[in-house]
């Protein structure tokens, strides 16, 4: 979550959005193709300290399994970030992602809700002009998605700057024409470190 005009220890400034928040790239149009992934805040969450991991909102089974490949790569790497080993004992994690009536499944979230739980966690924002799709494995790699290119048109119309794609994607970005890249930087990404550096 590293960029021109924050890193870790920077003061936030107008251009990020709240730490836990982000852009998450879909297909469907109607909706600018993204939702936002948010995190229970402090004043609500401060009677929900057992440790647990909670999902809510209409989530499909795989964006589920999505989410826990993500905590458990978290919890890997926890030291890395600074994040104390008893954090995940005494505190909630609570992903709920808005708009529950929709139903919402698939693999593509993994990325964007691995690095929601990051910001939360170290309250860390991350840049409101940055979207980002890719599935998400135990060990942190980034795998392709389907469905780039409506994604990239949803980024587009949302005013997003920066888009994080799986490095695998790339064919499929060749594939797109200028007036749709146009104005779009496109960072590929293989592993979770890249997403978070970024």
């Amino acid at each position: 979550m590293k960029g021109k005009a924050f890193k870790f220890g920077d003061n936030i400034s107008t251009d990020h959005i709240a730490p836990g928040r982000l852009f998450h790239l879909r297909s469907d149009l109607q909706e600018f193709a993204k939702h936002v992934l948010e995190d229970a805040d402090e004043n609500f969450a401060k009677n929900m300290n057992k440790g647990e991991f909670l999902l809510t909102g209409q989530l499909g089974e795989v964006m589920k399994e999505s989410a826990q490949a993500g905590i458990s790569f978290i919890r890997s790497v926890a030291e890395q970030y600074k994040i104390p080993k008893e954090f995940f004992e005494k505190h909630d994690i609570h992903i709920h992602i808005p708009e529950g009536a929709v139903p919402k499944d698939g693999p593509s979230a993994g990325i964007t809700m691995a690095t929601a739980m990051v910001s939360a966690i170290t309250k860390v924002p991350v840049k409101a002009d940055v979207a980002m799709t890719g599935e998400i494995t135990l060990r942190g790699r980034v795998l392709p998605i389907g469905g780039l290119k409506e994604k990239i048109l949803a980024a587009k119309m949302a005013h997003m700057k920066k888009v994080l794609v799986p490095d695998k994607n790339r064919p499929d970005i060749g594939e797109l024409s200028k007036e749709i890249l146009d104005g779009l930087e496109i960072v590929y990404v293989s592993t979770m470190k890249e997403v978070l550096d970024q």
